[in-house]
């Protein structure tokens, strides 16, 4: 309220009732009759209090849309990088036609930055729609950011995919990755489990780090909430607060925690293209298809709990520097961690669809 008015007026204005008071000891000296020395507690409200929170909660703000940005990043640069996988062999004879590595690497990068360019006219576009139908007032310095800021991301996570483009000679670039050990007679959890930390580790890696981001803030936000109970939902500002900031954290925490997962699906997802046709290959000699189902399971289930584990590790260290409480540190980072960990399960469930689509013979014979 005090923050509207200010807003509205320009004026300096705080609301004491309401400001959360802090209980303060008072020390009165002995009275002239009699009376001895007292410790008195007083609540005491601080002026500017209501300001103060708001800053804080709107920095808060630009922390989490800092966070969303780095996980859109790292979505974009995994998806940038499974893309300079498949186009192995287009690279490879651009390079046996007199292509330096320099070149193809500016290729890529140039793509990203013209991606990034698209997507950011796109959101801006779409911001003068929004406004337009929902009566929303236009704000052009965010529409003008939104452009840069797009390309600028996309610039970022395409460096490392425009830097694999260009590493290797022609004929390893040609080649590819080659068999894996899928023939060997391991079990199937040590096969999903050593592709991941073989030649699939990269994109394993930025996938738990979504994860992980994910159920950092979605395990923050909890923590934020519980924290709240009880001690500022009494209060006016308290819920001028909580009715303000939780259902947009909640939103951009799922909008993460959704990204986060188009980005194990595009692990495993690409794992299993790049391998099926050794995978028909079993399956023409005997493998069952929930043998299949169990590989693609165990990927996106060891990247989901990797990521929750370490995001949830980091959600108690932000408790305890908080000083929280164990009970809601320990509450909030469990809850996260297994929300994310049964959603990484549903990564799984695009790449079983097409497996279970998809005939060994076919997938043999298109690779002949």
């Amino acid at each position: 309220m005090a923050a509207d008015i200010a807003a509205a007026t320009g004026l300096e204005v705080d609301i004491v009732v309401g400001s959360s008071p802090q209980p303060m000891s008072i020390e009165l000296a002995a009275g002239k009759f009699g009376r001895p020395a007292l410790t008195a507690t007083e609540g005491w409200a601080v002026k500017g209090v209501a300001i103060r929170f708001l800053e804080a909660v709107q920095a808060q703000d630009i922390a989490i849309f800092g966070l969303v940005l780095v996980v859109a990043a790292i979505l974009v640069g995994e998806t940038a990088y499974l893309s300079v996988r498949r186009r192995r062999r287009e690279f490879g004879i651009l390079r046996a036609l007199g292509w330096p590595a320099v070149r193809v690497a500016f290729l890529v990068e140039l793509e990203m930055l013209l991606l990034g360019l698209a997507v950011g006219l796109a959101a801006a576009l779409s911001g003068v729609v929004a406004a337009l139908v929902l009566h929303l007032e236009l704000q052009p310095v965010l529409l003008l950011v939104a452009v840069p800021l797009a390309t600028v991301t996309a610039g970022i996570a395409g460096a490392a995919p425009a830097l694999a483009a260009s590493r290797g000679t022609t004929l390893q670039v040609i080649q590819g990755p080659g068999l894996s050990n899928l023939l060997g007679g391991a079990t199937i959890p040590r096969l999903a489990l050593g592709e991941l930390l073989g030649y699939r580790r990269v994109e394993a890696l930025l996938g738990a780090l979504g994860v992980g981001l994910a159920t950092f803030l979605v395990g923050g936000i909890v923590l934020i909430v519980l924290g709240f109970r009880g001690v500022l939902d009494t209060t006016l500002l308290g819920t001028f607060l909580s009715a303000r900031v939780q259902p947009f954290h909640l939103a951009i925490a799922g909008l993460t925690a959704v990204v986060a997962i188009i980005a194990v699906t595009e692990v495993v997802a690409m794992s299993y293209l790049e391998r099926q046709v050794e995978l028909a290959a079993l399956r023409a000699l005997g493998w069952p298809q929930r043998a299949v189902a169990f590989l693609l399971i165990t990927q996106s289930t060891a990247i989901g709990l990797t990521g929750a584990a370490a995001g949830a590790l980091a959600v108690v260290t932000m408790g305890m520097l908080l000083q929280g409480g164990m009970g809601a540190i320990l509450l909030s980072a469990t809850l996260a961690a297994l929300a994310m960990a049964a959603i990484s399960l549903l990564a799984a469930v695009g790449p079983m669809a097409y497996s279970y689509r998809t005939s060994p013979a076919l997938a043999l014979k298109e690779d002949l």
